[in-house]
């Protein structure tokens, strides 16, 4: 499956040797606007830009646009967020296939946008989606994926599961608080903050749509 890293845009800006490491495990690096700056910083070998340059600097706009093989520039006065348009880049350029989507650089200060990216993943059932920031990963976990969210060796970091459905079914083993098949209601928070205690951790979505949060350092 081809790997595909998204470096996009947000203002708390992902470590540089963080984003190095993710750009080695990927076949495919998409710079989101102001995501070519961190590019440029780390001099990623970027296969595409989209964005409307409201953000970049000059020298990661001509960066990106001297190394992208694809380069998709819009106007700043559009309906689509550049998020939501490199997510179509995507789905088009790799001619709808499945893909594993890493994303970094992505959680921000504007919560309206992450949330809007958010219910811009959940429409692409064929990403595999990764989130990785300098605190935390997460995962989208959908009932359609052929694996369960499987965690090794992460005992006492702490684990949170959000539901994007009104009815929400997973089961949970390994942690503290275990459940089989438990039905939770969209943005419950009945499974945040859980602990993992065992070596071997397991999400297993039955019904639905979750985000998955494990946070770097122990609790």
């Amino acid at each position: 499956m081809i790997q595909v890293l998204v470096v996009s845009g947000s203002n708390q800006e992902t470590d540089l040797s963080l984003l190095k490491k993710l750009a080695k495990e990927a076949d495919q690096i998409w710079a989101i606007d102001k995501g070519a700056n961190l590019c440029a910083r780390a001099q990623l070998d970027v296969f595409a830009y989209v964005g409307d340059h409201d953000s970049v600097s000059n020298e990661g706009f001509e960066f990106a646009r001297a190394q992208a093989k694809h380069f998709f520039e819009f106007n700043s006065l559009k309906d689509h967020t550049d998020f939501e348009l490199a997510l179509e880049k995507i789905h088009a350029v790799n001619d709808e296939r499945a893909l594993d989507l890493t994303i970094t650089n992505f959680w921000g200060s504007r919560f309206d946008h992450m949330l809007s990216a958010l219910g811009a993943l959940l429409s692409y059932e064929h990403l595999r989606v990764h989130i990785v920031e300098d605190e935390f990963d997460a995962w989208i976990v959908r009932s359609s994926d052929e694996a369960q969210l499987v965690l090794e060796h992460q005992q006492g970091k702490t684990f949170s599961v959000l539901s994007f459905d009104d009815a929400l079914r997973i089961s949970l083993e390994g942690f503290r608080w275990n459940v089989r098949e438990e039905y939770f209601t969209k943005l419950s928070g009945r499974a945040v903050s859980n602990v993992i205690l065992d070596d071997k951790a397991s999400l297993r979505v039955h019904e639905g749509s979750a985000l998955a949060f494990l946070y770097k350092n122990a609790h």
